[in-house]
């Protein structure tokens, strides 16, 4: 039997435990500050990479500066080893190009080339979209020219790009984009998924699942939705189903945006959640203009964990306080009805790679006398998965932005809710130590978290203002071959 769990908690507390030794980690904590220049030119900032020991963040760090137009541009890779740079367009004006992807390894500093310096922006309107896999073997991004998106894949050991291409692909004039764009990874890296609009509005999206060895398509899927396309894919571990979210693009104005889930294997397609568009049965019960938020997170095989943030209003002035609905429910897959777990709506989840424990944030809403519906962040709980319901057992501190370490053992994350100074928090999983760090608080400096790097012993920091390696060329033909 396949469930779908949606769960919250809503009281949670520190178990104790005897106190341990603290144990140096072999990773190291990477944020990245931001010091603008008094032009206030995004194109004159400078940004300085900061190692810390998670486990006394307070102690004398490591830095290192990188040189104009070169900024982070993703978090590290999943295992430590590399951080993605971008570098952007000097003569961009107040639009943001990157025009050149590179990659740094965090062991020595080091840099290499991924694509060639675009120096001409009239023919290119920047790189975007990079992603690691989930193994850190390979980068996927989106080149935008003025004749269209494409999709690259490249390896990282052996510094080759190739287009990503869809077998018997034909281009369909005025659709946007027409060109297969990655989305997503399976999670042991071996296979992607892609979309593409069949039409100008995209009210028909085409779903392809490929190999990534030899781009050759396993399945494929053709989505009729009202408009807008699809997008917020979350792909189940052993790779059967994939769920999905529909009018996404402007899904912030309108309404009718719903979860589906796709079983690959029998190919069917299942629409799981009835807030914004009901079955006719409850147009009576449910209004049909709604706007509805979603958070999901497959924890294995059988169990997808989803909480929604619905509005019966699209505007949020003067509603009533019963227009608001949050929900974290449990829902048995395939054919099942969704169950009521609790009234509380998670914003964000993070699933440890080794232990399966489950960092999730919450929000409790509040309606006001002048009609607008208060946010407030509930504590931070770590949990696990018990006979299909998810049962928290640790509460910390409010935040989001979630990090574990590649290992499993540690876990960042910041207090998104102080805008000055930043603060992080560092989780040592096995004794429950939690340490506090404080950005030095500077006038005009801002902090990015970057992630996780591995930390030998000896550090040999350079400074990256040659970059070194020799760019591999971006193929002159699209993935339209």
């Amino acid at each position: 039997m396949k469930w779908i769990v949606l769960a919250v908690c809503l009281f949670c507390t520190v178990l104790p435990t005897a106190a341990q030794p603290v144990i140096s980690p072999s990773y190291r904590f990477l944020y990245a500050t931001v010091e603008r220049s008094t032009s206030q030119s995004f194109y004159d900032s400078i940004y300085t990479l900061h190692w810390i020991d998670p486990t006394n963040p307070d102690a004398s760090e490591q830095t290192l500066t990188l040189s104009n137009y070169l900024r982070p541009c993703h978090e590290t890779s999943p295992d430590g080893h590399w951080l993605l740079l971008c570098y952007t367009d000097p003569d961009g004006g107040s639009v943001v190009y990157t025009v050149g992807l590179m990659l740094m390894d965090l062991l020595d500093s080091s840099i290499r080339s991924i694509t060639p310096i675009l120096a001409d922006s009239d023919d290119v309107s920047g790189i975007s979209q990079p992603q690691w896999s989930p193994d850190s073997r390979y980068i996927t991004f989106v080149d935008y020219t003025r004749e269209g998106m494409n999709s690259y894949l490249y390896d990282v050991e052996h510094s080759h790009i190739k287009p990503i291409t869809v077998p018997n692909f034909t281009e369909i004039p005025d659709a946007f984009p027409d060109r297969p764009i990655f989305r997503l990874w399976s999670a042991d890296s071996k296979q992607f998924i892609t979309s593409r609009c069949l039409d100008a509005h995209c009210n028909r999206t085409q779903l392809d699942v490929l190999h990534v060895s030899d781009m050759s398509l396993i399945t494929t899927k053709i989505i009729e939705t009202d408009s807008y396309g699809v997008c917020n894919f979350n792909w189940s571990p052993d790779k059967r189903y994939i769920s999905f979210q529909t009018y996404c693009y402007l899904s912030g104005i309108f309404p009718f945006n719903e979860i589906f889930i796709w079983d690959t294997h029998l190919d069917t397609l299942e629409q799981i959640t009835h807030f914004t568009n009901p079955p006719p049965e409850q147009l009576t019960e449910y209004p049909p203009e709604r706007y509805a938020g979603y958070s999901a997170l497959w924890y294995d095989e059988q169990n997808l964990l989803l909480s929604v943030q619905a509005d019966t209003t699209i505007m949020r002035v003067g509603v009533d306080p019963d227009s608001l609905i949050t929900q974290t429910l449990r829902y048995q897959f395939p054919g099942g009805e969704a169950v009521l777990v609790n009234d509380n709506h998670i914003t964000e989840w993070a699933l440890n790679p080794h232990t399966q424990d489950i960092a999730f944030a919450s929000q409790t809403f509040t309606f006001n006398p002048n009609g607008y519906f208060d946010k407030t962040p509930s504590a931070v709980r770590i949990a696990t998965m018990n006979d299909g319901d998810l049962q928290p057992f640790l509460s910390l501190p409010s935040g989001n932005d979630f990090m574990w370490s590649p290992d499993g053992t540690m876990l960042a994350y910041r207090d998104p809710y102080l805008a000055q100074p930043s603060e992080f928090y560092f989780l040592q999983l096995d004794n429950r130590n939690l340490k506090h760090f404080v950005v030095p608080n500077i006038e005009g400096l801002n902090t990015a978290m970057l992630g996780w790097t591995l930390a030998p012993e000896n550090r040999q920091l350079s400074t990256p203002y040659f970059i070194g390696g020799t760019p591999t060329p971006i193929p002159t033909q699209g993935p339209m071959g």
